[in-house]
């Protein structure tokens, strides 16, 4: 047996106590050493017959066992406390790392912060395509040579047209974009053509190098970069130039300062999306689609003179939208301090979630179509109901509601009514005079009452 007290000194162990108790444990484990090696004589040396010497050698080994117990738990205590002292002295370490980090760590103020290409995870693309090897894609290559060739007019009068392939990684973007690029009947359309492969370092100075390279076959390392685009300039005036930008992303490139700067003069669609830098959005003359989302300091939508198609989603800064003359769709969700929108003379569609401050709701003389889902301010309920006679479809989810009122002959021309997930829904006044209701779908509206589903002339109805 291996009897041995650690020598190691607790916490408190300057006291004389503490001192008399390890002599205690010592002696202890001598005696135990002791007993041990009686045992073992008298098992390898002796025959014992009387019951007495029997017991005397059962009483030893029990007490040789509790004292082993005795020792070990001693071992385990001491052991306990090593790792409390080795867990101060690591915790130490971690706050002395974290004091001094704060006064040597950089921020944005001290520089731009360079980035370093990942050669490993780098993928360079090029036009090159195994064509027989592609299927499944025509219809969508057909789509994109099509709206290209019908730009060419915006193409000849020097404006620039951009068509955009987006999309999780992996659905086949790049091959998209060569079939394109390759397609004959579209490079017979332009002077120039160049593939650019563009990746997660988005440098201005290396894709002008790059696309200046490509459509000259040149070199152009030691050209300062002023003199780079004016010698760019040159290669392309007065000349169609195709150009794909493959493999374009960047998550810390502010997209706002890039909408800002780039003269976009003829783009069609403009979709935004975790933008937090993104302040404006206004002077695209030719924009008919507009899609904004998750961009929170976004506070104006304007001079958008030809934008048809509007939708804002999560966008917590914006506090008003302005008339904007050709828009037909709108649609407003999660936008918790937006407060009016302005006069749309030929919006149709309209839908609002989850915009409880607004507060003003200009002129909609052609909207046909109108959905509310939870929370608007009373009288914007009223007004959207009640001053808009062109109305054809109204859907209505709205939590809170107790009370929606009609006003007579308001919804002369309404055929379609949904009423969903209205909980609390109690009065529908006004619903015995919507004369020209066709079609009413009424569900979670336990509180009302179905003599309110009543209109005079109804073709369908569905509970």
């Amino acid at each position: 047996m291996q009897c041995h007290i650690t020598k190691y000194d607790i916490a408190s162990s300057s006291s004389s106590a503490v001192q008399d108790d390890i002599k205690e444990l010592r002696k202890l484990e001598r005696t135990t050493c002791r007993i041990r090696a009686t045992l073992h004589d008298v098992e390898e040396c002796w025959n014992i017959r009387e019951e007495a010497a029997k017991l005397r050698l059962q009483e030893l080994k029990e007490v040789a066992c509790d004292a082993e117990d005795v020792v070990e738990e001693y071992e385990y205590v001491v052991n306990q406390h090593k790792l409390i002292l080795r867990a101060r002295e690591i915790t130490d370490r971690y706050q002395e790392i974290v004091n001094y980090s704060d006064h040597l760590i950089l921020s944005e103020n001290d520089g731009e912060k360079r980035l370093i290409r990942d050669t490993i995870n780098f993928q360079h693309t090029s036009s090159l395509i195994a064509k027989k090897t592609i299927v499944g894609r025509d219809h969508d290559k057909r789509r994109i040579v099509e709206s290209i060739i019908s730009m060419q007019e915006k193409i000849v009068r020097n404006l620039v047209c951009a068509i955009a392939i987006v999309g999780m990684g992996g659905l086949g973007k790049t091959t998209l974009a060569q079939l394109v690029y390759n397609n004959l009947r579209l490079r017979q359309l332009f002077d120039k053509h160049a593939w650019i492969s563009v990746s997660e370092n988005f440098d201005i100075s290396s894709i002008t190098r790059n696309i200046f390279s490509s459509l000259t076959n040149g070199r152009c390392e030691q050209i300062e970069f002023v003199e780079l685009q004016e010698r760019l300039a040159n290669q392309i005036r007065d000349k169609r130039v195709l150009l794909v930008l493959d493999n374009v992303w960047n998550e810390k490139r502010p997209l706002g300062i890039v909408v800002e700067l780039l003269p976009l003069p003829s783009l069609l669609l403009l979709s935004l999306e975790d933008c937090p830098n993104l302040s404006a959005v206004g002077d695209f003359l030719l924009l008919a689609t507009l899609r904004v989302q998750m961009c929170s300091n976004l506070i104006a939508v304007s001079a958008l003179p030809s934008l048809t198609a509007l939708k804002i989603r999560d966008c917590s800064s914006i506090r008003a939208v302005t008339t904007l003359p050709s828009l037909t769709t709108f649609e407003l969700r999660s936008c918790p301090n937006l407060s009016g929108v302005g006069t749309f003379p030929l919006l149709t569609s309209l839908k609002i979630e989850d915009c409880p401050q607004l507060n003003a709701v200009g002129s909609l003389p052609l909207l046909s179509t109108l959905e509310i889902v939870n929370p608007v301010k009373d009288e914007i309920l009223h007004r959207l109901l009640n001053y808009h006679p062109s109305l054809e479809c109204l859907k209505i989810t709205y939590q809170t509601v107790t009370c929606i009122s009609i006003v007579l002959h308001s919804l002369a021309k309404l055929r379609t009514l949904h009423l969903g997930d209205c909980p609390n829904l109690q009065n529908c006044d006004g619903f015995a005079g919507l004369c020209s209701l066709e079609k009413l779908e009424a569900w979670g509206c336990p509180k009302l009452p179905s003599t309110y589903l009543q209109p005079r002339q109804l073709n369908n109805m569905e509970d």
